[in-house]
């Protein structure tokens, strides 16, 4: 007669196997893979058996075994996932304990350098308005990791605004401005109407754009930079699409895939010839999702990089409603 126990001790095995293997990295497709490898092999092996000689009913084991490796196999992989979340959870809320712990200290420096700025004069005031930019560049940094931590344990809360989506954008070029200006770059804005609106969080939107367009200006030099706002209907679904083109170095398909991982950079080359640890794109198709919305990259090496944001729409109810007048494009 076949036995098989699955009590509190066996329990307590595959929790271990499976926080071991959750410990060293290993992959559940590694774990899955050569369990059913193994499970494979015996069961190759006793198929082999003439059923008159075999001392138990192999159409009674063969399916008894499978059951049981799959349920065992289930208690590992359910304490492998335990531990893996449990982890990350913690990770998340180490990273934002850090990010506050740094924060504090360098809201103090920047704003004494801040004070300093006012009292001096000649290279003193120059010496401290590299300060000034090398601390707001930290904090920006700093934000975005708290932001990517809160994203991670789930403690970020979006609001659902109506926003004017063409002055945000707006905004958002003033804030980009002299980036693309100090690079040689152009940026032209063109809108389906003057007032187009969209539903998401507007501080959060507007970090969005920035983001890409701060992207775009950084790896444009020489060149163009478009943004264009339209309506768009999709599945039932009114949407407004933000499109952010630039003529810069472009990327490859693979460089596209990396830049959506936190802390990459499309290539490592970049590192050396460009500000910033490749958090831009990854914070933002976090935040997008979270406002319901989709983000979109195509790009080609030495030809430029689209990126468009697809936001619900608050108006207008149906396709036929669309506007079809285009705003003249303005030069920033």
């Amino acid at each position: 007669m076949m036995r098989s126990d699955f009590g509190a001790d066996h329990l307590m095995r595959a929790k271990r196997i499976g926080l071991a293997h959750a410990r060293i990295g290993l992959s559940l497709e590694d774990y899955i893979g050569g369990t059913s490898a193994v499970l494979a092999g015996v069961v190759r092996e006793l198929a082999r058996m003439d059923p008159e000689e075999a001392s138990v009913d192999l159409d009674m084991l063969l399916p008894a075994l499978t059951r049981c490796v799959m349920r065992d196999m289930a208690m590992v992989v359910s304490a492998y996932l335990d531990a893996s979340e449990a982890a990350s959870v913690a990770k998340s809320r180490f990273l934002a304990n850090m990010s506050h712990e740094l924060r504090t200290p360098l809201n103090a420096i920047i704003g004494y350098a801040e004070l300093l700025r006012d009292e001096t004069t000649g290279q003193a005031a120059s010496d401290v308005e590299h300060i000034l930019s090398a601390g707001n560049r930290l904090l920006s940094l700093i934000n975005g990791l708290l932001d990517l931590a809160r994203i991670g344990s789930g403690a970020v809360e979006l609001s659902s605004d109506r926003v004017d989506i063409v002055a945000l954008a707006r905004q958002a070029i003033e804030s980009t401005q002299a980036v693309a200006l100090s690079r040689g770059n152009s940026i032209t804005l063109a809108a389906d109407t003057q007032t187009m609106f969209a539903v998401g969080d507007s501080e959060r939107l507007e970090q969005c754009l920035v983001q890409v367009l701060d992207n775009a200006a950084k790896f444009t030099e020489n060149g163009k930079i478009e943004v264009k706002i339209a309506h768009r209907w999709e599945s039932g679904r009114a949407l407004v699409d933000v499109t952010v083109r630039d003529t810069g170095i472009g990327m490859s398909q693979r460089q596209v895939e990396r830049a959506f991982h936190a802390l990459e950079q499309g290539d490592e080359t970049y590192t050396k010839r460009f500000e910033g640890v490749g958090m831009g794109l990854a914070l933002t198709s976090r935040l997008v999702a979270l406002m319901g919305a989709r983000i979109k990259v195509e790009s080609e090496e030495a030809r430029g990089t689209t990126v468009t944001l697809s936001l619900p729409s608050s108006a207008p109810a149906s396709a036929a409603e669309f506007p079809h007048r285009a705003v003249q494009a303005f030069n920033r």
